[in-house]
């Protein structure tokens, strides 16, 4: 008997979660980032000083310092944000949470805000990149200046959980 499975995928769509010029993830200096290790996806050099929520999802994971976050859809696709080149070292110092974890949010809403006077006079880097860490099959970049909340960034093919 043969039996005759056919996958169908779906796309979602990420919006820049905050303003500014992006960057491809070769260009950020995290080794781990650019190697593509932490995930796939793209950087963003801000020009503002809001993280917002990319898509409507859940947090789930938050570093005690606000220099990481990770949001789940409710497709499964895991987004990470990273703030900042080797901001651990910050100890949370310019970093503003407005979520906290099991929250969830919508697209647009707050999640971060940042010093980001304080911030660039302690990192060398500021830029910030946004990872797909799970639940993607194909990535599509849009590149060019963003406005948080408003320009689409990524295009994430998945499978339809249907």
């Amino acid at each position: 008997m043969n039996t005759t499975v056919t996958l169908k995928h779906q796309t979602i769509h990420l919006n820049a979660p905050i303003s500014g010029t992006t960057l491809p993830l070769l260009e950020v200096l995290d080794p781990l980032i650019s190697q593509g290790v932490l995930g796939h996806g793209i950087a963003i050099e801000p020009i503002s000083s809001r993280i917002v929520a990319p898509c409507h999802g859940t947090i789930t994971e938050l570093a005690p310092t606000g220099h990481q976050l990770s949001l789940t859809t409710e497709h499964g696709v895991v987004i990470t944000i990273i703030i900042g080149h080797d901001a651990i070292r910050t100890h949370g110092l310019g970093f503003s949470k407005k979520v906290t974890c099991g929250d969830i949010v919508i697209a647009g809403q707050t999640l971060i805000e940042l010093d980001t006077l304080k911030l660039k006079a302690q990192l060398q880097s500021l830029a910030v990149s946004i990872l797909i860490t799970k639940g993607a099959l194909k990535l599509k970049h849009h590149f060019g200046i963003k406005r948080a909340g408003e320009d689409k960034l990524l295009s994430i093919v998945i499978k339809d959980h249907q």
